[in-house]
């Protein structure tokens, strides 16, 4: 059989899960690498700049899609020269740059 012949001409066995033929998702929350605490603040001050924002704040940083691969821990020590942690009015927990 040629190389690119059409898939439904050979008998490859491809799974539907990898032709988008099931409803379950390719990949899924439990498949996350989970963030170390120490890199943690690297990644919310990635975000940050990728977002082009003065600050972010913690709920947000935790649940952005553009860190859809990782899982921040819930809490780290901030110990990153370049990012300060601020808590505004009605308890908003933000991080921006230090200055």
């Amino acid at each position: 059989m040629h190389p690119f012949a059409p898939r439904r001409h050979s008998n490859a066995q491809v799974p539907a899960r990898a032709l988008g033929g099931s409803r379950e998702p390719l990949s899924l929350p439990e498949d996350r690498q989970t963030v170390p605490a120490g890199l943690a603040s690297w990644f919310v001050h990635a975000l940050r700049l990728a977002r082009g924002t003065p600050e972010i704040g913690v709920r947000e940083a935790l649940a952005a899609p553009e860190l859809f691969m990782v899982r921040i821990p819930r809490a780290w020590p901030l110990r990153y020269p370049f990012l300060e942690q601020l808590v505004e009015e009605g308890c908003r927990v933000v991080f921006r740059i230090r200055p």
